[in-house]
């Protein structure tokens, strides 16, 4: 026991705050790596991992918000886990194990939430769903996260209101990056279009929401769905001069070429709003006399 107890004091600084490796010298450093080492190799893998797991899992069993999902972070761990093959082995089976336990804890939320709609049909929770989405005001985040629970306890994903707009898109449009990647999860259709066919991705740029708009991408967004009047999510991001949101898109192979109903381009949107410096990273995209339809004024 009394090993374990200094197993603590020498390992879990090291691992999980870094403060003993901030604050001494190289050689002492080493000396306490080498002791570390050296206790290691009295313990087993499985004891080790479990006193590392520790300070994780306690987060992880206290996860009581679907919204805001514990976050592992073994930054430290792994910059040791460079350092030896017993490190690296051990690194690998935690993070595994925390993972799967995080897997297990969300299946465990969302059957409590299954459980407290069980009497409800589809049908009803469809209902449900629409009086929150059809409402004339602002939908509060407080009303989308009443909405991801209708979802999960069997409500349609992709249901749609009047105007076509899902849990999806309006999250997106609002900025609820949790409620985002919930409903990703739940296989929402992110390239599903409302009456004016913008998409979700249409609406997270035209309102400066990067981390969103990753996130579509990622979950496969198609970057060069127009609207109804021939905007792009590209053009859009042009006209609010989000810069970073431009950035993001180009890299992503958005066309900088389409043009609109009015005859508009990204670049000649970019120049009657004043966002020289969106211009100028347009126009040096420009490579050949092809590409020449984009410089639209």
């Amino acid at each position: 026991m009394n090993h374990l107890k200094h197993l603590y004091v020498i390992i879990l600084p090291i691992i999980l705050t870094g403060n003993i490796m901030a604050m001494e010298s190289t050689e002492q450093i080493e000396r306490d790596f080498q002791y570390g080492e050296s206790l290691l190799s009295q313990f087993s893998n499985e004891l080790l991992i479990y006193i590392i797991e520790q300070g994780y899992r306690e987060d992880i069993l206290n996860w009581n918000d679907i919204f805001k999902e514990p976050k592992i972070n073994l930054g430290k761990m792994q910059g040791l886990a460079a350092t030896s093959k017993a490190w690296r082995a051990l690194y690998i089976q935690t993070f595994n194990d925390l993972n799967i336990l995080k897997i297990q804890r969300l299946q465990k939320l969302e059957e409590q939430i299954k459980e407290e709609y069980k009497n409800f049909s589809t049908d009803q929770l469809n209902q449900k769903l629409s009086k929150i989405l059809e409402v004339d005001s602002k939908i509060s985040e407080e009303d989308l996260k009443l909405a991801v629970r209708l979802i999960i306890a069997g409500a349609d994903v992709n249901f749609t209101d009047r105007c076509g707009f899902t849990v999806l898109t309006w999250a997106s449009g609002y900025g609820y990056k949790e409620i985002v990647a919930i409903l990703i999860k739940l296989g929402a259709n992110v390239n599903g279009t409302n009456k004016c066919e913008k998409t979700a991705l249409t609406w997270a740029s035209s309102n400066g929401h990067k981390e969103i708009l990753e996130l579509l991408i990622k979950a496969g967004a198609d970057v060069n769905i127009p609207d109804q009047f021939g905007y792009t999510a590209l053009m859009h991001a042009c006209q609010k001069g989000c810069r970073d949101i431009v950035e993001i898109l180009i890299e992503k192979d958005a066309s900088i070429n389409v043009i609109n109903f009015l005859g508009e381009t990204a670049i000649s949107i970019a120049k009657k709003h004043g966002c020289e410096d969106i211009v100028k990273l347009l126009q040096a995209l420009v490579k050949n006399d092809n590409d020449l339809s984009c410089l639209l004024s």
